[in-house]
C-alpha cells in the first residue's frame, strides 16, 4: 500500500539539510514505514530514479544523513539476492504511527525492493497496467476508458496528461509514461 508520512520540518531544520538530503530521508523514512519500522534494504540508484536526481546526489545525502545520525546503514549478505546490500534504519522519534497520514486514497503498490528480472518486471508492468484501467473506469464511473488516451498519446497536451495522473491517484507523468508503454509494447 502507499501510506503518507508527516515529516516535521522542526525536526529537520538547523542541520544544514539540503532540498535532496530532505527528499532522500523522506524516502528512506517511507520505506522504513512500509516495512513497518524494521531494516530494510533499497539501492541508491532506486532512491534516484525515484526522486529523479542523480546517484552521486543521493550517495552524498545518505553520507550526510548518517554523518547527522539520522538514518544507520549496515551492509549485509542477503540469500534471496546472493549479494551483500546496504539495510537502512531511521534513527528518528517522528516515526511514530501518530505520523501516518489517515489519507483515504491509498493505492496498492508492490513491496519489492529487490532487482527483478525482465520477466518480473514486464508481469508487474503488466499488473499496474490492468490496475490503472480498472482505476481509470472507476474514477469515471464506467465511462472513460485509459486505452483511448493511450492510442491517443501523441496528440495529448501536457494538461491532459497531467489530468490523467490525477485521475489514476496523482501518479507521476514518469509513472503514466511506464504505463502507457508497457500498453504500446503489449499491443
Amino acid at each position: 500500500m502507499k501510506t503518507y508520512i508527516k515529516l516535521f520540518t522542526n525536526d529537520l531544520k538547523n542541520k544544514g539539510l539540503s532540498l535532496y538530503d530532505k527528499a532522500v530521508y523522506g524516502s528512506l523514512v517511507t520505506k522504513f514505514q512500509y516495512h513497518n519500522n524494521e531494516a530494510f534494504y533499497t539501492y541508491e540508484k532506486y532512491i534516484a530514479d525515484e526522486l529523479e536526481v542523480s546517484e552521486s546526489s543521493v550517495k552524498r545525502s545518505i553520507k550526510k544523513l548518517i554523518d547527522l545520525g539520522l538514518i544507520s546503514v549496515s551492509k549485509r549478505f542477503n540469500k534471496q539476492l546472493k549479494q551483500t546490500v546496504n539495510y537502512y534504519i531511521i534513527n528518528n522519534s517522528i516515526l511514530s504511527n501518530e505520523n501516518l497520514s489517515n489519507d483515504t486514497s491509498i493505492v496498492s503498490a508492490d513491496k519489492v525492493e529487490q532487482k527483478p528480472n525482465n520477466s518480473q518486471i514486464q508481469a508487474s508492468n503488466k499488473e499496474r497496467l490492468e490496475q490503472a484501467i480498472n482505476d481509470f473506469r472507476i474514477y469515471t464511473n464506467n465511462r472513460g476508458d485509459l486505452i483511448k488516451y493511450f492510442t491517443d498519446w501523441e496528440d495529448l497536451d501536457e494538461g491532459q496528461i497531467e489530468g490523467l495522473c490525477g485521475c489514476l491517484g496523482d501518479i507521476s507523468i514518469t509513472e503514466l509514461t511506464e504505463l502507457y508503454n508497457t500498453w504500446r509494447h503489449a499491443a
